[in-house]
């Protein structure tokens, strides 16, 4: 499982702005130079207790959600400080209906994986229902638990019908869980073990593992990446 300390959450918490913060207006590093932030926290991917320690549908700490709201991009993301939810890899996204129980997004044109691939609003309709259906021990899946069905039109929009009304839905889709991945990369019924995460966010990363502890990470700018 993923072994925890205060260090990590203030540490990775202050990663966030400063990624974003090092980036020029069209996202990439101004020098070059990297920003290295220290941290006396471990990840580690145990057989027993998580062997998937980075997979969204697993991930459930401020440590790790850290890690994973730099590399995997959701439909809605959480401004920084105050605010209600505002679309990231969506264009768009709000309730269509008076009783706050169906909820629709359309996708950003031209959103790509970090490889090059194309998404589909399959491929958010893949992520969402694989959390859902693996049902990790960590719990996290929960917070998806008001989503009766979902549904595609086209590749660009995903709807939402829920079990009833859910004004929340919004900041829900803003947690990595409802992150977006690549179902090349990650199986419809098995957690992803080990440290690998393939997504759209801004920045990919590459794990330093050694004796199964991530050691060191690396993000670097991912040049497919389009949202905030």
């Amino acid at each position: 499982m993923n072994r925890k300390t205060l260090v990590l959450a203030a540490a990775m918490g202050l990663l966030a702005p400063v990624l974003a913060a090092c980036g020029d207006t069209e996202g990439g590093s101004g020098d070059g130079d990297a920003i290295v932030v220290g941290t006396t926290d471990r990840f580690t991917a145990s057989k027993e207790d998580g062997p998937a320690p980075l997979d969204p549908a697993w991930a459930y700490d401020v440590g790790t959600w850290n890690i994973l709201r730099q590399t995997v991009q959701t439909l809605m993301v959480q401004p920084r400080g105050d605010g209600e939810p505002v679309p990231e890899a969506a264009e768009s996204c709000g309730f269509t209906d008076a009783g706050s129980e169906r909820y629709s997004c359309t996708l950003r044109d031209g959103l790509k994986f970090s490889n090059g691939d194309a998404i589909t609003a399959e491929d958010v309709k893949f992520s969402i229902e694989r959390a859902l259906d693996i049902k990790g021990d960590s719990g996290v899946f929960a917070l998806l638990s008001t989503i009766d069905t979902v549904e595609t039109q086209g590749d660009r929009e995903v709807i939402f019908h829920l079990t009833g009304a859910d004004a929340t839905f919004p900041y829900k889709l803003s947690t990595p869980v409802a992150g977006i991945v690549n179902p090349d990369d990650y199986e419809k019924n098995k957690l992803r073990e080990g440290f690998e995460i393939d997504s759209s966010g801004p920045y990919t990363l590459k794990g330093k593992v050694e004796d199964g502890t991530m050691v060191s990470a690396t993000f670097t700018k991912n040049p497919s990446y389009k949202g905030l």
